[in-house]
């Protein structure tokens, strides 16, 4: 199917692009994005971790809704509940959209999703019917983990030069942290000290664990934290 890419073999995508998942580093004017972390997008729909699937769903149904007319079993109203995406947000997308040629670009919160195979399969068919580009923006995924339970305290596993975990004031309050403080984190696969930094202009109640190595699993990973 010509609608599937590779990202790391296109320089840059010169149409608008919906982008599912956290990828601060892909934002410019002609994004729209999908992330449970506020990012500096104008265009951003929150929605519930975990929820990948259904936030897959509700997207490649606004934009092929002649697809689900034979699935007696599609619920809109169920999907729109439990992944926090409203009807209305949906038909801000269309507006972004409007005549123009567009990309989806998927990252690793949807393609290491325990159902990332059906995900991609969704918007594979919608890709299709539509005419629009489906990109992949994450490479080496290990095999899906079972997602931990949807309350506590959650991060987004993301890489980088160095260990710290950062977070919000909101977060910092949920966890009961102040800046600077010394502490040790366990997670899926991880089991690391480091410090906890403040950050100001973050929002909400995800943070962001940052460790040298690469993370191949479902990124966001309920954790927990020792003093």
């Amino acid at each position: 199917m010509k609608s599937l890419f590779e990202l790391k073999k296109i320089k840059k995508i010169e149409n608008k692009k919906i982008i599912l998942g956290y990828a601060p580093d892909l934002i410019d004017q002609k994004s729209f994005i999908f992330s449970p972390i506020n990012l500096n997008c104008d265009r951003q729909i929150n929605y519930e971790i975990g929820s990948e699937e259904g936030v897959a769903t509700l997207l490649a149904h606004t934009l092929t809704p002649d697809v689900f007319e034979t699935n007696k079993e599609f619920d809109i109203g169920y999907l729109s509940a439990e992944s926090n995406v409203g009807e209305e947000e949906l038909e801000e997308v269309l507006e972004f959209i409007g005549d123009d040629s567009f990309s989806i670009i998927l990252t690793q919160d949807f393609l290491a999703h325990p159902l990332g195979f059906k995900i991609l399969s969704i918007l594979a068919v919608s890709a299709h019917r539509a005419n629009f580009s489906l990109v992949i923006s994450s490479q080496d995924i290990s095999p899906c983990h079972p997602l931990g339970e949807s309350n506590g305290i959650f991060a987004r596993i993301t890489h980088g030069k160095k260990t710290q975990l950062v977070g919000s004031s909101q977060f910092a309050t949920f966890a009961k942290l102040n800046h600077l403080d010394k502490i040790s984190i366990s997670a899926q696969n991880i089991d690391i000290s480091t410090t906890f930094v403040l950050d100001e202009n973050m929002k909400g109640v995800v943070a962001l664990l940052y460790t040298p190595d690469p993370y191949p699993y479902y990124p966001y990973q309920r954790i927990q934290i020792h003093k």
